[in-house]
């Protein structure tokens, strides 16, 4: 294969491909632009090691290995007193690792369902934190409470999701 089609192949993998390897990143560090950058430099990294990358192997797979790698040294360097998830439930989320083609419309919509029985409360803080992209430290001065304590509460809220989404899978 010549070069410029190993840039090609490259460049239509990533393509096809870099939204999966850049959730991967975006639910293991605290900040979106931590994400951005960690993401520009799994693909700098991917690009470099793409001569050992077989075609016809899983581009998502390989990529997430190296994002791996990226976030664990990112966390390694970080000093600063951000909470983030522990390197065990890490390793358990990469165990669990889904692909997003597992995920059909019906769990998109049980998903949706379950978000409605929420508390209020609950609802506001996943629009505040996801929809309009409002950070932890920020809802919490608006609301009056420390960033730890938004982080608890988001996380409760996710396992809330995850119970019933499974829960109302396995019932029908």
């Amino acid at each position: 294969m010549s070069h410029d089609d190993r840039i090609n192949e490259f460049i239509s993998l990533l393509a096809a491909n870099r939204n999966r390897v850049y959730a991967y990143i975006l639910g293991r560090v605290p900040r979106p632009t931590d994400a951005d950058d960690l993401m520009q430099e799994t693909t700098m990294t991917m690009w470099n090691k793409f001569d050992t990358f077989e075609i016809g192997t899983d581009f998502v797979a390989w990529g997430i290995q190296i994002a791996k790698f990226k976030v664990l040294q990112f966390r390694g360097k970080q000093t600063s007193a951000i909470t983030f998830l522990s390197d065990e439930t890490i390793e358990m989320l990469d165990q669990d690792q889904r692909r997003p083609e597992d995920f059909s419309d019906d769990r998109i919509e049980t998903l949706r369902q379950c978000m409605k029985k929420l508390p209020d409360h609950g609802r506001r803080l996943l629009t505040l934190r996801y929809k309009d992209n409002v950070s932890a430290r920020k809802i919490a001065q608006r609301i009056g409470k420390s960033a730890p304590y938004v982080y608890k509460m988001l996380a409760k809220i996710h396992q809330t999701l995850f119970n019933c989404v499974n829960r109302e899978a396995l019932s029908s």
